[in-house]
């Protein structure tokens, strides 16, 4: 998924909400850096993911 254009890692899933892998450098190098909890940002997911995911539901 992506974050404000910024592409990451999917760490976990619960429920309704996500958490992402973040490492320091892309931290440090990102807009990340500037953000605090609640902020908004432009999520955008990979559509070939939602594809796969929709094939493999009821496995």
């Amino acid at each position: 998924m992506a974050l404000d254009g910024i592409s990451l890692t999917v760490a976990e899933r619960s429920g309704d909400g996500v958490g992402v892998a973040i490492i320091p450098t892309t931290y440090d190098l990102t807009t990340l850096s500037d953000k605090e909890p609640d902020d908004p940002v432009h999520v955008e997911v990979d559509v070939v993911a939602k594809y796969v995911e929709s094939l493999v539901e009821g496995y």
